[in-house]
This record gives C-alpha cells, structure tokens and sequence, in this order.
C-alpha cells in the first residue's frame, strides 16, 4: 500500500537550597523595537525588496491569531518568487510549530517530508504522534509514517507498540511499549489507553521500574498515577517523597513508621536521606548511606545517591572529617555524567590534599580525564594530574599535564595553566580580521534557512530568527561558515546567539575573539570607578549573566544585561541617587549597567578588593559568601589556598559562576587593553586590595 502524504494551503499558519539557576534560554519573544543594525556593510533585506519586507511585517502580525480555517489571508502577489516561497514556508512553520494551531496531520507530513532542515522539526513530530493517538488512524498508515519518522514521544511509541501488536509482530510491539513505559514522560490518558488496551502487558516490575523513573525525573504527579496502580505502600512511599521534593516537614513517627516498613526499598531510602541532610540531619543521613550501599539492596537511580554522596562528604569536608568524606564518596556506583565527574575530581582532591594519598588521587584524576569531552573538564582534570606528579616530584609528568590542560585557553584551569607556563599572547591566532559580513557566504547567503532567519529578524521575530541561524550553524562542516554567522547574529543584534554559535567551535580553534567576547556597542563601567579592571569585570559578568541579550529575564525574576533583581534594583538607583524604574531596568541596557557596574563595584570594595569574594557576592549573594568564609576559611589570608576555595563552595552554580567570570576577565582585559597580552589569572585569585 502506498501512502500519499499531501498539503493544505496554510496561510496562518542549585544544589541544596542553593541559587536558582538561570535558564539557557531567556524570555526574549516580546520585543517590541526593530533590532539595531550595527553595521552598514550588511543590510539585513539584502535581496529583498522594500515592498517585500513592508508585505511580511503586515502579515506577520496577523499570522499568529489565525487558524486553519482561515487560508488564504495574505497577499504574496508582490514577492519576487524565490523571496515568495521561503516568506509563505516560513508561515507555514510557524503555524504548524505552534501550540495552539490545529493543523491537519497531512500538512505537518508533507512539511517536515520536505524540511527536514528546518528548526523545530522535532516539535511538529510531537504534534503528529498526538494527532495520530487522537485520531488513531489505520494501523498501516501508523507503521508507514514511523517507518519514515521513528517515534519521538511517549504518543509515537504506544502507538506504534499498538499497530504491531495489531499485525501480530508482537515482540517488537512489546520492545516499543517497553521502552516508553520504562523510560519516558506519559500524559495519563495515554497510559490508561495502554492499559485498557493490553491490560497484561504492564506487570508489577514495570510499574515499579516505572515509578523508580519517574522519582528521577522528578515527575510527581507520575509518580502518584504510577503509585496507585501499585498498591497502598507505593502510595505512602510516593507521598512520601513528593513530601521531600517539596521541603515540608514531617512528622517524626511517621517517618520512623514508614521506614520500617521500607527500610530494603532503594528509592525510598535515598529520599528519606534527601529529608534528613534538608534537615540538616547529616550524622543520620550518612549512617543511613553507609548502611544501605554496603547491603544487599540494589541501588536504583544511583544518580540520585550520588548528588547525597556528595552532599554529605562536602559537610564533613567543612568539619576536617576527610577519611570519613572518602570513605563516602569511593561508595558510588556511577560511570560517567555530571555527578560522578564531581565525585571523582572530590575523591581526587581529598586524597591528594587533605589525607596525603597522592598516588590514589591520580586514578581518580585520570577517571575524570578518561569520561569526558568537555573542555573545562579536560583542562581541569589534566591541570590537577600536573599537580598530583608535581607532589611526586615528577617533573617531567607535571609539565606534560600543564600544558595538555593549557591546550584549552578559554577555560578557568586552560588559563591557569597558561600562567604557571607563562606563555605570552595565547589568543593571538585569534584575533582575525572580522569579515564585513557574509560576502565570500554565498552557498549561506542563497540558503533558505538563512533567508527565513533575515525575515524572522526584520519582521521583530528575533528569537525566531535566531532558531534558524543555530540550525544552519549545525548543518555547516566549514568553520568560516559557522563563523560568519556568528559575526552576522552578533551585527543584527542576537549577541546571545552570536556567543553560542562561537561556543559550539571546535576548541573555539576557528572563532573570531569578538564573536566570543563581544565589546562593540556596550555601555561601560561608572566612570567614578577606581578599579583599573573595571570594564573587564563588567563584561565579564554581562557575558555570563545573560550573554549581552539586554531583554534577558531569569525564572528567578532578575532583569536585563547584569541580571539585577527588582529589589537589589531599589536599592542601588538609592546609593547612586536616580529615580529607581522598573521599566528602565529592563528597557535601557545602560540603566541596567550603571546599577550593576555600581553593585559589583561595591562588593569589590566591601571585600577589600577580593575578586573570588566579590563574585561569589554576586551571585550567591554577600550572607552566604560570609557563611562560607566561617566554614572554609577567608580567601583573603595567604594561609588558604584560593582555588580549593572556590572549589569547596556549597553551590555548583556559584563555583562554575565565579570561574567562568573570571576566566572571561583574562580574555576581556586583553581585548578592552591593546597593551596587555598575558593572562593574570593567577594575580586576581590573590587580590585582597583595590
């Protein structure tokens, strides 16, 4: 049987209690001003007339309110025909990515048939695994459309699962309903659909394994529905730790009922460990580990163990219990990610600085060397293996270490390294010579993808437009390309994106400084400042706050270029003595710079000119900084070593905050000081004075 897929005309078509963590992206989709063209040697229209851009501004406003009913709403007559097809196929993706559109499932079919390309593909194929579990068409049409586009969601592999079962391929129908059962977010009209489909299919072990997962993912209402088709100690269990995720109180014989009860259930252990280090109850909390992972109980979700590992060898880190703190953390059952990269570089450090196990610190170093790809990882891992053999006293190890870890010079410990190398001019071969645009692009400049981006942009879709530009960024293999595309975001005033495509260089070997580290066209530091490094902090901060998108909003509710929270807002527009504006705060970047160039400047002086300090202040803010200096010393005094400082700080957000800070000063200080070319990187973590 042969399927015709067809298309309707559309024509509308932290740690513990720690910061809260901002979001990759940021709420940047109500703008209401045309960027600003920062360049007059690229126009943003380019081959696209006056009347085609006025036709698409027109249109574009009216594009979002209608449905699929309404076709054939816009006037295409006076667009050249190649600027024509690519303004009314970008219609049609934003009316079928949208989550309020109702398209036919044919149209979203015949668009990503022939876009694969196109951003927000993925999105689309939600929206049609949803349609076809609505709609449940014939089995041979299911299979036919996932033959050509695999399932994506839990909606595609049900229902997929089900239109095998139907033809009698029974085992690989169970292969697939397995698989989202066992690993994947599901609404619950698609598990009782399941359910009452197959209703012996889910066995007792699925619905545990499934409830494991979804304490994992951290999906309580999941959770609950999973709980309930167990059975009642499921539903204590579930309660119990929907009760722990969301910090309240519980009574104690309670607790003391159910964990007798469940004293060999791994999931319920790890969460009663949760509550009791939330409760600052670490003594129980670590007898409670201990006594677990060293049983016969089979530790499930053994990252969900590894965050508390930590967590509790981190506090007797700050009590002098190392042994203690090692014996904890060598308990973990994990091989690769994030949490174990943590608890094998924490392994390594204790054994190495604290209990004088030098040679067993260099496995744990070279673990994490071992099971990353990450550039910060890597340098940092080879950085500490340098120092390891330094304490060994073998030369010759120390030195083929620091300078693998300074093949990475825009990381915190790739600098360092450079320091203790003191190598001049690192980033010489990166200062190029920016091209004005994308003249010699003509393979991007003739790219649908490319023209859609232009459009979205000039119509005030920057956020949009900058989909397209990732997404083209990907598809390229020639560095020029991704870098000429850094420097066209960057122009069209998508800095954010302008950093991001840069980012995604290979060692950034192929980026242009300026692409990375953006200077032009920013406001500068309160002119009042007696800090020579001023600028440098500021665009340092700026870049990591909110990469210079001057719109930014955390979840958390700070605002604008520094990220400058309302009431911190109030306060510094005080000290400055100017009218405080909420408005302004986000509307004017340079606003928003003067109060924040002001807050860091202060923190700089509240701390005696201790950079580490100052930056933590910012943001952790400067009650906690002053708890961590009565529990891991002052950075300040020349007893303590300052980078075990930063890496003994509670919070991970604020530890990789203050080295990715810090580490931009050494490349903004060279960019905004044409004198300058080596890296002090190891002079600011000794600052004390202004």
């Amino acid at each position: 049987m042969v399927f015709i897929f067809f298309n309707t005309t559309i024509a509308e078509s932290r740690d513990l209690n720690g910061p809260i963590k901002k979001p990759e992206k940021y709420n940047i989709d109500n703008e209401k001003k045309l960027p600003i063209i920062k360049d007059n040697n690229i126009r943003i229209l380019n081959e696209f007339s006056i009347e085609d851009y006025n036709n698409y501004i027109n249109n574009i406003g009216i594009y979002s309110i209608h449905n699929s009913e309404n076709t054939n709403k816009f006037n295409l007559n006076s667009i050249n025909i190649y600027s024509k097809i690519v303004t009314e196929k970008t219609f049609n993706w934003l009316y079928l990515r949208s989550e309020k559109s109702n398209p036919l499932i044919n149209e979203m079919i015949y668009f990503i048939e022939n876009n694969p390309d196109w951003p927000d593909i993925n999105k689309i194929q939600i929206k049609i695994e949803k349609k076809i579990f609505t709609k449940k068409p014939s089995k041979e049409f299911t299979i036919h459309y996932f033959k050509k586009f695999p399932p994506i969601s839990s909606y595609g592999y049900i229902m997929l699962s089900v239109a095998h079962f139907d033809q009698g391929n029974y085992r690989l129908g169970k292969e697939l309903y397995k698989h989202a059962w066992h690993k994947m977010k599901m609404s619950e009209e698609v598990e009782d659909f399941f359910l009452k489909y197959c209703n012996i299919c889910i066995n007792d072990e699925d619905l545990v394994f499934r409830f494991d997962r979804m304490y994992y993912l951290n999906q309580k209402d999941d959770l609950l529905r999973v709980a309930n088709k167990l059975n009642s100690d499921y539903i204590l269990i579930g309660n119990f730790l929907n009760k722990v995720t969301n910090n309240e109180i519980l009574n104690n014989r309670h607790l003391n009922e159910i964990s007798k009860k469940f004293n060999n259930n791994s999931t319920f252990l790890v969460g009663k460990i949760k509550y009791l280090i939330q409760n600052n109850n670490y003594e129980d909390a670590s007898k409670l580990l201990l006594t677990s992972m060293n049983s016969d109980i089979v530790i499930k979700n053994p990252v969900l163990w590894g965050v508390q590992q930590e967590l509790i060898a981190k506090k007797f880190i700050s009590q002098d219990r190392y042994t203690e703190a090692y014996i904890i953390l060598n308990l973990h059952q994990l091989s690769s990610g994030q949490i174990y990269d943590s608890i094998e570089f924490l392994s390594g450090w204790l054994a190495l600085k604290k209990l004088k196990k030098t040679k067993a610190s260099l496995s744990h170093f070279q673990n994490l060397n071992n099971n990353t790809q990450d550039d910060s990882t890597l340098a940092k891992s080879e950085y500490w293996l340098g120092m390891a053999y330094k304490e060994l006293q073998i030369n010759e190890n120390y030195n083929k270490h620091i300078k693998n870890s300074s093949a990475y010079p825009f990381t915190f410990y790739g600098q360092l390294s450079i320091n203790l190398l003191n190598q001049k001019n690192p980033y010489e071969n990166y200062r190029k010579k920016i091209n004005d645009g994308l003249s010699n692009n003509i393979t991007i400049e003739k790219n649908e993808l490319f023209i859609a981006a232009k459009l979205l942009v000039a119509a005030n879709k920057p956020y949009m437009g900058s989909k397209f530009l990732y997404k083209l960024s990907e598809l390229s293999e020639n560095p020029n390309e991704k870098d000429a595309l850094s420097r066209y975001a960057n122009i069209v005033n998508l800095p954010q994106t302008s950093i991001r495509i840069a980012k995604k260089q290979d060692i950034y070997s192929h980026s242009n400084l300026i692409n990375l580290y953006p200077i032009n066209d920013f406001p500068k530091l309160v002119e009042n400042s007696n800090n020579k490094d001023g600028d440098a902090i500021v665009y340092s901060i700026i870049r990591q706050e909110s990469e210079f998108e001057s719109k930014a909003i955390s979840y958390s509710g700070a605002i604008g270029l520094m990220q400058i929270m309302p009431s911190t807002g109030k306060m510094l527009a005080k000290q400055e003595k100017i009218e405080y504006s909420q408005n302004k705060l986000q509307e004017d970047p340079f606003y928003n710079v003067q109060l924040g160039s002001r807050y860091i400047s202060d923190l700089i002086k509240r701390f005696d000119g201790s950079y580490i300090l100052a930056i933590s202040s910012y943001n952790a803010g400067p009650n906690r900084v002053k708890k961590w200096i009565k529990t891991n010393g002052d950075p300040r005094e020349e007893k303590i070593d300052n980078i075990d400082w930063i890496e003994m700080i509670p919070y991970k957000e604020t530890r990789s905050y203050v080295k990715k800070v810090l580490s931009n000063m050494q490349i903004y200080r060279i960019l905004l000081n044409p004198e300058i070319s080596d890296i002090r990187l190891i002079d600011d973590l000794k600052k004390s004075s202004i």
